[in-house]
């Protein structure tokens, strides 16, 4: 074939790859809006132990939807860069059901737990719907990797915000007709899962009601899938544990009021990295499709494209503080967390969007985990000193953000070394700017710190503008040129 026959195509390839990551970049930017938007509100309606309450069982949802065990992982691991043609709808087809039962008696387990080993009646219910996400979201779950791993973005995308728009409307019906404990918030947390999950499963009734393969191969297939999956989902887990030993030690130390208050503050941070995170499943089909001579090129380009916006991003802080002690003074001590935590983001967002992208297309799901577990170790370590000895909260948020840089840090180091790069700046950059927010925001505090991290902006922009401004030079070219 000659490259006239190879120009278009390219074209064409380029133009499906920026229209797919528009679609989930549109509908995660939704999703993140809903997300953020619901955390800022229900504290405003909720007291502060319903809130208390309402935050627990968001904190264990947040490890149930990996009680998959990396069988969904395994499946995006193993299918995804595949088209929909090209993908086996029979094989699919009884790994979904068999996942799906598998789910079922997961889901009995955890109910028989509750019901028997738990006294507190708002305990038991929460671990209680718990065990039901095993059946309501867990399989819409595999659905959604599923859809990003082959390329059905758009549907992906349109499920995703059909799910935060009707949880949110549900929320608000509640909130409004002054029905404002947490089970309600619960009921319409399951209400649109459940719907969503019809939904989707019609889209893919191409899959799901087709003919299936023999017990046996499908048992065979779910053994490679959980093979290959467990490494990566293991690594999503411990990176999720870093942050959740801290949240677990302060739920047994303190009352449910104080553990809200924390949990308060990690949400609003985290509610960013979580659009991040979503982004970046879509950019691993990319970057496996992509030629490998070409990775370094884009690493370089999208780690300035990440650092300009995420460093302007800590400048809302101050106006957010400003409106957030308005609307929430109740809420004035775990808001007072923000400017330790706020950090997060920029490490979060290189870790998930650049590095763990690029660990993924070299299939280096071992070392994400032996990285993500080195930090649990030293979480559970610093832990202890800080809640189980210092018996201080500020401590234990400090330490988050110095294990997440570092996590990030190691993690930079060794996709650089992959491909024989070392190029530090944009790193370096990081480092600095938390800093100099932490000590901005935490010690100096008000208008006369948002001024002195403005300042630093001002002067860091200038000093990588030439970088800054030939990334956004590469990327506006392929936009404009090549599609």
């Amino acid at each position: 074939m000659n490259d006239r026959d190879e120009g278009p195509k390219l074209k064409l390839s380029l133009k499906n790859a920026v229209r797919k990551f528009s679609y989930s970049l549109s509908a995660n930017a939704m999703s993140a809006v809903a997300t953020t938007s619901m955390g800022l509100l229900i504290p405003a309606f909720l007291d502060v132990s319903q809130f208390g309450y309402w935050q627990l069982y968001i904190f264990y949802v947040g490890y149930a939807i990996y009680f998959h065990f990396g069988w969904a992982d395994g499946m995006y691991l193993r299918y995804g860069g595949q088209s929909a043609n090209e993908i086996d709808s029979a094989v699919v087809h009884s790994q979904f059901w068999l996942y799906s039962v598998f789910e079922f008696l997961l889901f009995l387990g955890i109910s028989f737990y509750a019901l028997v080993f738990l006294k507190h009646l708002d305990e038991r219910l929460i671990l209680f719907c718990v065990g039901l996400n095993c059946l309501v979201y867990l399989p819409r779950v595999m659905l959604q990797y599923l859809l990003q791993g082959i390329g059905r973005i758009s549907e992906y995308a349109r499920n995703l915000v059909h799910e935060r728009l009707l949880n949110v409307a549900l929320i608000l019906v509640f909130l409004f007709t002054g029905r404002r404990e947490f089970h309600y918030l619960i009921l319409a947390d399951f209400l649109a899962k459940g719907v969503t999950l019809f939904w989707l499963g019609y889209h893919c009734r191409d899959i799901l009601f087709t003919k299936g393969v023999p017990l046996s191969v499908s048992l065979k297939e779910a053994k490679e899938n959980l093979g290959v999956g467990f490494k990566l989902m293991f690594a999503t887990v411990a990176s999720m544990l870093i942050i959740g030993i801290v949240q677990f030690a302060v739920s047994k130390e303190w009352d449910i009021a104080t553990f809200g208050m924390v949990s308060f503050a990690l949400v609003t941070a985290q509610s960013i990295v979580l659009f991040i995170n979503q982004i970046s499943m879509v950019l691993f089909p990319l970057l496996k499709q992509s030629d490998r001579s070409k990775l370094p090129v884009v690493f370089h380009t999208m780690g300035s494209s990440i650092s300009f916006p995420v460093i302007l991003l800590l400048l809302v802080f101050y106006p957010l503080q400003l409106g957030l002690n308005y609307l929430l003074p109740q809420y004035k001590e775990g808001i007072s967390y923000l400017a330790i935590l706020f950090p997060i983001c920029l490490f979060e967002s290189r870790t998930s969007l650049l590095l763990s992208s690029f660990l993924k297309a070299f299939r280096k799901e071992q070392s994400m985990l032996w990285i993500n577990l080195a930090m649990v170790v030293l979480s559970v370590v610093s832990t202890l000193i800080t809640i189980g000895i210092c018996k201080d909260i500020t401590l234990s948020l400090f330490s988050i953000v110095i294990l997440l840089s570092l996590r990030c840090i190691i993690a930079d180091l060794y996709v650089q070394h992959l491909m024989a790069l070392n190029d530090y700046g944009e790193i370096i950059l990081l480092v600095v700017s938390s800093v100099v927010f932490i000590y901005a925001s935490w010690i100096v505090k008000g208008l006369l710190g948002w001024c002195i991290y403005l300042g630093f902006f001002l002067l860091a922009f200038l000093v990588r503008r030439k970088q800054y401004l030939y990334s956004l030079q590469i990327i506006g070219q392929s936009l404009k040129t090549r599609i």
